[in-house]
C-alpha cells in the first residue's frame, strides 16, 4: 500500500524492445516526523516487481510540493531517475524558486 497520497499516475505501453508497459505513480511524501515538510516519491510497476525512489523533506507546502510532482509526471521522471532530477534542480536554485512563487497554504 502506498504511503501518502497519490497525486498523478501515468500508464506506459509496450514499447519492444525499448519500453516495458508499467504504471507510474507520484506520490506526495507527507510522512509524519515532526517537520513541516513535504517530499515526493515513485513507483513504478513493471509486471510483478515494483520499483521505488524517495525524496524527503524537499517542500514546506503541500502546494509547492504538488508543482514537483507535476513537473516529475510530465516529463515521465522513472524512480531511477528521480535523485539526479531532484539534484539538478536544486543546484540551479529552482527548488527554492518554486517556494518563493507559491502562496502558502
Amino acid at each position: 500500500m502506498e504511503s501518502g497520497t497519490i497525486v498523478f499516475e501515468r500508464t506506459l505501453s509496450e514499447l519492444e524492445p525499448l519500453q516495458s508497459s508499467s504504471t507510474l505513480r507520484y506520490v506526495l511524501d507527507d510522512v509524519k516526523n515532526g517537520s513541516k515538510r513535504y517530499g515526493v516519491k515513485i513507483t513504478q510497476s513493471i509486471r510483478d516487481c515494483v520499483y521505488e525512489a524517495r525524496c524527503g523533506m524537499l517542500c514546506t507546502t503541500k502546494n509547492q510540493c504538488y508543482r514537483l510532482l507535476r513537473f516529475l509526471y510530465e516529463n515521465a521522471v522513472t524512480p531511477v531517475h528521480l535523485e539526479d532530477i531532484i539534484q539538478d534542480i536544486c543546484n540551479q536554485g529552482l527548488l527554492e524558486g518554486l517556494e518563493q512563487t507559491n502562496e502558502c497554504e
